[in-house]
């Protein structure tokens, strides 16, 4: 019994990653899984196992080396060793494996798989790189083409799997933290696979604008594309826009920030959740691991948001395409405000209208500035009336008219025009 309860606490903790096999032994004899004596039976394997490695390296012209290698020989095989051990299902037989004894078989185990492990990663670059974003970021290509090609041919799977990871500069979503060697070489090509089988679902040109709106810079920035691109197709979720636009304009923000600003930290973690899910399904993705990267990549985005919401810095993560943004104030000129005279005559005329049409004729012809738009709104349309105003408008129009919101007075139109986007 007091075996079996060793087992299920370490079960419940969490075992080192990196060093796999030395953190099971470690837990397995804290836990008395593993008695003193079966620990050091462990050790004297290992070490007969060392010695037959160091003759091997030495084409058994010796039987001695440095100190530093002999310690690289062992942690290259406490590696292959945990490698092994992760593919066994469940602790207990894990357990199991170690007090056997035949720890030179769980290594040669260990080896087969890390050679094979070679062989998928190679394909996966192969893959990785017939498939690349055709967008402009130094780190990302040089990572792909240059910096992983050097790990596979430096790499030394026998003796030194837990070294190198090549010239790795282009960051993930989401960090590894927990492998090294080969084992890290094939998580990193598996994420970045997954990151571009999302970003292939929107147009590449759309996603450099995104990145343009981000920072001028982004093709020498050490930017994750993905993780940009989420960001803004999850907000333009939240307010129900077309997601393959990617940009999201100040109105939009607006919106966002009246939709997500009450919500206390583990609801906004929620709602992002919701959003991701929502985006999988309409997108369509059969990939069930990248939806589960995509949730996990909510956790840290809505920390970010949290504080950028507190900062009413929604700019600094919902992203605006530069060439609109640029554009934003000379494509809206105002125009020419009415006499106080003329805007009393006209809002008289349109009471006395009978139907919307007539109004509407009478905006397009006589209303050339937002402020009298305004003025004339608030006293003269009512209920679904506002929807064939804001028709006439266009988009930077739209975005000038939430710069007349007062929040400290409601008013009609300011509401009809949030459903009107939301919409």
């Amino acid at each position: 019994m007091q075996e079996l309860e060793g087992i299920y606490s370490i079960i419940e903790i969490n075992l080192n990653n990196k060093y796999y096999f030395q953190s099971l032994v470690k837990e397995g004899n804290e836990r008395n899984v593993l008695s003193n004596r079966q620990v050091e039976n462990i050790q004297i394997n290992l070490f007969r196992l060392l010695k037959d490695h160091v003759n091997r390296y030495t084409s058994y012209e010796s039987s001695s080396v440095r100190t530093e290698k002999a310690q690289q020989l062992l942690e290259s095989i406490c590696y292959t060793i945990g490698a092994y051990l992760k593919t066994v299902q469940g602790v207990k037989n894990q357990m199991e494996l170690l007090n056997s004894g035949n720890i030179k078989e769980l290594f040669y185990a260990g080896l087969n798989l890390l050679k094979e492990y070679v062989e998928e990663s190679k394909l996966l670059l192969k893959n990785l790189q017939s498939e690349a974003l055709r967008i402009n970021n130094l780190a990302y290509y040089n990572t792909i083409f240059t910096g992983i090609p050097e790990y596979f041919r430096d790499c030394d799977i026998k003796y030194a799997p837990q070294d190198g990871a090549g010239s790795i500069d282009y960051p993930l979503a989401i960090d590894i933290t927990d492998l090294e060697g080969i084992e890290y070489i094939k998580e990193y090509l598996l994420r970045v696979s997954m990151e571009n089988t999302f970003c292939k679902h929107f147009n590449e040109s759309s996603i450099e604008q995104l990145l343009n709106g981000y920072h001028t810079d982004y093709p020498d920035l050490l930017i994750n594309i993905f993780e940009i691109t989420l960001i803004n197709v999850t907000g333009l979720v939240l307010i129900n826009k077309d997601i393959y636009q990617l940009n999201i304009t100040e109105s939009d923000r607006y919106l966002l920030k009246i939709k997500l600003d009450s919500l206390t930290a583990d609801q906004l973690q929620e709602q992002l959740k919701q959003a991701v899910l929502e985006l999988y399904n309409g997108m369509k993705i059969d990939n069930n691991k990248l939806l589960q990267y995509m949730l996990k990549a909510v956790y840290p985005i809505s920390r970010r948001l949290l504080q950028l919401l507190s900062m009413d810095k929604l700019e600094m993560m919902f992203i605006s395409f530069k060439d609109i943004q640029a554009n934003k104030e000379p494509d809206f000129q105002d125009g020419e405000m009415m006499e106080d005279e003329l805007l009393r005559d006209l809002i008289e005329e349109m009471q006395d209208c009978r139907y919307t049409s007539d109004k509407i004729i009478l905006i397009k012809n006589k209303v050339h500035s937002l402020g009298d738009l305004i003025e004339v709104m608030e006293v003269c349309f009512y209920g679904e009336e506002f929807n064939e105003i804001f028709k006439l408008l266009s988009e930077t129009e739209i975005s000038a008219l939430f710069g007349y919101f007062n929040d400290e007075e409601e008013k009609e139109w300011q509401n009809a025009l949030l459903k009107y986007r939301e919409d």
